[in-house]
């Protein structure tokens, strides 16, 4: 099969930065691995060293180190890390080690950078609480290289890094020589809310669904809310907003059956504010990466569309007040017990509060059929009601309009 160019991702990119556009504030905090402005890794990454900034604090566990030592050399450009477990009491490197936050966060970058040969489709992971990040690339590298290389996180199944929680950083690769240090890592950026209470720049599913359609940038076509044309080559796309900041789109083609293990593209983009951030762009074939690029984005189109995620459920949905959990997601969901949402019956004309709702019920927004009362609603969205997903643990206002 013929492999996809990269102009084609700067469509993507170019549409998602300028439409991913939440509300609030956010803080930011990088953790630089630097033992000259760490006094803690002045000798180095010790068991249980850590870092505090704007008062929180990471700090560092199981490392496994190697030449058989107790510590890893730690030096302006950062943590030094290879693969080879030695008997070489030179090679004082980390093998791997645990992460743990003193407070809820949501890792949203990492900074490395090459000191010896990098082999290509190498990457790192993060695992812990039952959840692992999705692969993160180490770009690939001949030597040394004096540049280093920020990319936004790839969080895959970790919503957030919970406090007191220990996240294991892995890689994937080998180093021939114990003497010479693969790779470092130089910092390590999150955000301070990780609960997503006021940072909310990554839009909701539905607010991407909504948007996206009827865009058309750099040549690719957004026909609906699954479906794309780029320079006559049709294929699905799906959008998932992994935390508060992040958001990634997956996109297949017709001409591979929209198999994903065929050949897929992925953009991920972590947003810093309402209209910036960094985004990844990575192509696979046959699940193994084939190229990748990354950089800053700026692009700060339908800037009116800010406001909290909103989450319309499509489909049967099963309430057991105040727990809601939808076929179509696959997840459950929890309602504020304060929300002040109303329905009307359909039948009878009379309104009631969303919360006496019971028993299977079909959406299709801002209708809904209830099995248990045998009637369809309508629903007045313009009153406030507050909604959780329990996977994610994203806050989001039901409905957007009932009009």
């Amino acid at each position: 099969m013929n492999i996809k160019v990269f102009s084609r991702a700067l469509s993507t990119v170019s549409v998602l930065a300028g439409l991913f556009i939440g509300s609030g504030l956010s803080a930011e905090t990088e953790f630089l691995i630097d033992a000259d402005l760490v006094p803690s890794l002045a000798d180095g990454l010790n068991e249980g060293d850590s870092i505090t900034r704007n008062g929180i604090t990471l700090t560092f566990s199981n490392v496994i180190f190697s030449g058989g030592n107790t510590s890893a050399d730690v030096g302006w450009d950062g943590l030094i890390i290879s693969s080879l477990v030695s008997s070489d009491a030179t090679a004082t490197d980390a093998i791997s080690f645990d992460i743990t936050f003193d407070q809820d966060v949501t890792i949203s970058a990492y900074t490395l950078g090459a000191l010896e040969d990098v082999p290509s489709d190498s990457y790192f992971t993060l695992s812990g609480g039952g959840s692992i990040s999705a692969l993160n690339q180490i770009p690939t590298n001949a030597g040394f290289s004096g540049t280093p290389f920020t990319a936004n996180f790839n969080a895959g199944t970790i919503s957030k890094c919970f406090a007191g929680v220990s996240y294991t950083f892995a890689h994937n690769f080998q180093n021939d020589d114990p003497a010479d240090p693969i790779f470092w890592l130089k910092s390590i950026t999150v955000s301070e809310d990780g609960n997503g209470g006021s940072s909310n720049y990554a839009p909701s599913a539905e607010t991407v669904a909504t948007l996206l359609p009827g865009e058309v940038i750099n040549g690719a076509s957004f026909t609906s809310s699954t479906r794309f044309n780029w320079n006559g080559e049709l294929g699905n796309w799906s959008y998932v907003r992994s935390s508060p900041n992040i958001g990634y789109i997956t996109q297949t083609y017709d001409e591979d059956d929209n198999d994903p293990n065929i050949y897929r593209e992925e953009t991920v983009l972590t947003f810093f504010t309402a209209t910036t951030g960094i985004y990844v762009y990575s192509e696979y074939e046959g699940n193994e990466l084939i190229f990748s690029e990354s950089g800053p984005f700026d692009f700060p189109l339908l800037e009116e569309v800010s406001g909290p995620p909103v989450w319309e459920p499509q489909g049967w949905v099963y309430f057991s007040w105040p727990y809601a959990y939808s076929i179509t997601e696959g997840r459950w969901h929890f309602f504020n017990a304060s929300g002040n949402q109303s329905r009307v019956d359909l039948s009878t004309g009379i309104w009631g509060p969303f919360n006496q709702s019971s028993g299977w019920q079909y959406f299709s927004w801002p209708y809904t059929y209830s099995t248990t009362d045998s009637t369809w609603y309508w629903h007045n969205a313009g009153a406030t009601q507050w909604v959780v997903d329990l996977t994610s643990g994203i806050w989001a206002r039901l409905g957007q309009s009932g009009n």
